[in-house]
């Protein structure tokens, strides 16, 4: 792979369980525990404790009256092969899930690196705790967020001395 991949994976959270078993995936807790090794892992607006930080979120879901079809948006971004700084990924990733905590937004994030390439999965609460309105993000409204996503990282990597090529 040689650029960065932002994508959004469509697979709902439907019920609690589903939410929490998403979140222990994403610390490298859950079905993966022993195939995948999750070095960096945080959250942002929640508990580091998995377990209260999924509380968190259903606690917050509930109070907003809006728990809907969509409680989360479960965003992968896939990091070229050549970038192998798991340093710089972190503090890119940290950057990222500092400006949708800003815009409102509570998510559970970890960076793994099972595959070829490092890679983060970022699950974020489909509620805003501030205004507790929901997310929603058109097609084209999801394009603009990835490419404003993509300089952000690629300026953190360049500071980091790690072209990204386009």
């Amino acid at each position: 792979m040689e650029k960065l991949i932002i994508k959004q994976i469509n697979k709902f959270c439907k019920t609690n369980e589903d939410l929490r078993r998403l979140n222990r995936y994403i610390v490298g807790k859950g079905a993966n525990i022993n195939i995948e090794h999750v070095r960096y892992y945080g959250s942002k607006g929640l508990s580091k404790d998995i377990e209260a930080a999924s509380n968190d979120m259903i606690r917050l879901l509930n109070y907003s009256k809006r728990p809907g079809k969509r409680k989360t948006y479960h965003i992968v971004l896939s990091f070229p092969d050549y970038i192998q700084d798991i340093n710089a990924v972190r503090i890119a990733i940290d950057e990222v899930a500092d400006e949708i905590f800003d815009d409102g937004y509570c998510l559970i994030y970890g960076i793994h690196e099972s595959k070829k390439n490092l890679h983060a999965h970022l699950n974020i609460l489909a509620v805003n705790y501030q205004t507790v309105r929901k997310w929603h993000m058109k097609k084209e409204e999801f394009e603009i967020w990835k490419k404003e996503k993509e300089k952000l990282i690629k300026d953190i990597l360049m500071e980091c001395h790690i072209k990204l090529m386009d």
